[in-house]
């Protein structure tokens, strides 16, 4: 399965009462973590594992301070807060909106663009890489993984 399915999906469910705009952005948030977290993988070489994965894929993309990866790691923090909004705070009427659901959508697209300029720039330049290689090792020295 392709992580952009999950946005898809989102894009549709938006439309289904409460239960629809929750799901959408909770779907919103996995299309974008999982773009990310496979793009650490595949070009940090970085096995992100499933607990610290969430938290980890922000900081290793926040750490390059590269015009593309900052801003989807702080796009992707905001929609985490979203999706736990939307998932656990039952009493939050908000999350169950369309506007809501629509703003995460909207977010997720956006990280989603970000994101795929990041992974064009790791793939073309090599010092926009070893920014990555050497905002993963900064942060596994400090959660002292590896």
């Amino acid at each position: 399965m392709e992580p952009s399915e999950f946005l898809i999906f989102a894009g549709k469910a938006v439309a289904f009462g409460k239960a629809g705009a929750r799901s959408a952005s909770s779907r919103a948030y996995y299309a974008v973590f999982h773009q990310a977290r496979i793009l650490i993988e595949q070009l940090g070489n970085e096995k992100c594992g499933a607990g610290s994965a969430h938290n980890l894929v922000r900081q290793y993309l926040g750490a390059t301070g590269n015009p593309q990866a900052v801003p989807a790691s702080q796009k992707l923090s905001d929609l985490q807060r979203r999706r736990l909004q939307a998932d656990y705070d039952l009493n939050n009427s908000r999350a169950e909106t369309i506007h809501f659901a629509q703003a995460s959508v909207e977010i997720s697209t956006e990280v989603q663009k970000l994101l795929q300029a990041f992974r064009a720039a790791c793939e073309t330049d090599a010092a926009t890489r070893d920014d990555l290689l050497i905002a993963i090792q900064k942060i596994n020295k400090v959660h002292r993984r590896k």
